[in-house]
C-alpha cells in the first residue's frame, strides 16, 4: 500500500436542497492539492475520481468525489495573462 503525502486535504460537505422537513444526503468533495507530479498524464493537472465496485464497476454514489490538483503541472502551463492584474 502506498501512502500519498498530501500538502492540503480538505473535506467539504455541500448541502443539497431540503424537501418536506428531511435533509437529502450531503455531497462530499475531497480536494487533494499536491506539490509534486503524481499522475503520468502530462496534459492535465486536475483529475476527478469516483468510488466504484471492483468487479462490476458500479458507481457507489454520486455524492462522493475525489479531486487531485498537481501544482507542478500548473506552473508549467504556458498562457497569456487576461489583464494587467493577472500579469502580476
Amino acid at each position: 500500500m502506498t501512502i500519498v503525502p498530501l500538502y492540503n486535504n480538505a473535506l467539504l460537505g455541500i448541502k443539497d436542497k431540503v424537501f418536506e422537513n428531511s435533509l437529502q444526503p450531503f455531497k462530499t468533495i475531497t480536494i487533494n492539492i499536491l506539490g509534486f507530479d503524481w499522475f503520468q498524464d502530462r496534459g492535465r493537472y486536475h483529475h476527478v475520481f469516483h468510488v466504484r465496485e471492483d468487479e462490476t464497476g458500479r458507481l457507489l454514489s454520486d455524492d462522493l468525489e475525489i479531486h487531485f490538483l498537481e501544482l507542478e503541472k500548473i506552473k508549467s502551463i504556458k498562457r497569456r495573462p487576461k489583464d494587467r492584474l493577472d500579469a502580476g
